[in-house]
C-alpha cells in the first residue's frame, strides 16, 4: 500500500472555501473594533479637555475673583453691577485682587481667555484644535442677594466625524462668588 503525500483537489477547494467565507467576516470585525477604538479615543480626549477647561475656569474664577465688571462701548470697565444679561456676555469679566480683569469666551469654536491689566492685554485659548466648542454663552450669571452666581456651560464636539457620528460631552458648573 502506497502513502500519498498532500491533499487532494477538493480538499484544497473545500479548505479555500471554507477561508473564504470566514475572512471577510474577520476582517469586518477587525475595522469595527478599530472604528469603536477611534470613537473612543475621541471621547476620551474631548473629556479629558473638556475636564482640564471646566477646571481652570473654574479654579481661576473661584480663588481669584473678588468682583466682576463689565466693559463699556467705548472701552471702558464698570465695575459697579455685577452681572450682564442678554447678548453682552461676551463683555462680562472678573476682577482680581492684583487689579487684573479677565474674562472668558467663546471664539473660532475654542474657548479663549483674555487678561487686561493696564494697558497690556494677553489672549490664549484652553482647547485645542482637536475639539470645537458650541454654544452661544459660555459663562453667564445670577445675581443672589450678596453674592453672584456664575454658570459654565459648554459643550464640545471632536473636530471629525466618524460616519456621521459626531463626539461630543456637555459640561456645566455654578460657581458661588461672595461680595467681599
Amino acid at each position: 500500500m502506497r502513502f500519498r503525500r498532500g491533499f487532494t483537489l477538493i480538499e484544497m477547494l473545500a479548505a479555500i472555501g471554507a477561508v473564504s467565507l470566514i475572512l471577510p467576516a474577520v476582517f469586518a470585525i477587525f475595522i469595527s473594533i478599530l472604528k469603536e477604538q477611534a470613537r473612543f479615543i475621541a471621547l476620551k480626549h474631548i473629556k479629558a479637555e473638556g475636564e482640564n477647561v471646566l477646571y481652570q475656569m473654574k479654579d481661576t474664577i473661584k480663588t481669584r475673583t473678588i468682583g466682576t465688571c463689565k466693559r463699556n462701548l467705548d472701552g471702558t470697565f464698570d465695575c459697579t453691577s455685577s452681572c450682564i444679561t442678554g447678548d453682552n456676555q461676551d463683555q462680562f469679566f472678573f476682577r482680581d485682587p492684583d487689579g487684573h480683569l479677565f474674562r472668558y469666551f467663546l471664539e473660532n469654536e475654542k474657548v479663549a481667555s483674555e487678561s487686561i491689566y493696564l494697558s497690556d492685554t494677553k489672549k490664549g485659548y484652553l482647547t485645542s484644535d482637536l475639539v470645537k466648542v458650541e454654544g452661544p454663552n459660555l459663562v453667564t450669571c445670577t445675581e443672589l442677594g450678596n453674592s453672584t452666581l456664575v454658570n459654565i456651560n459648554l459643550t464640545l464636539k471632536f473636530a471629525k466625524s466618524f460616519e456621521g457620528f459626531t463626539p461630543k460631552m456637555k459640561y456645566s458648573t455654578k460657581v458661588r462668588l461672595i461680595s467681599r
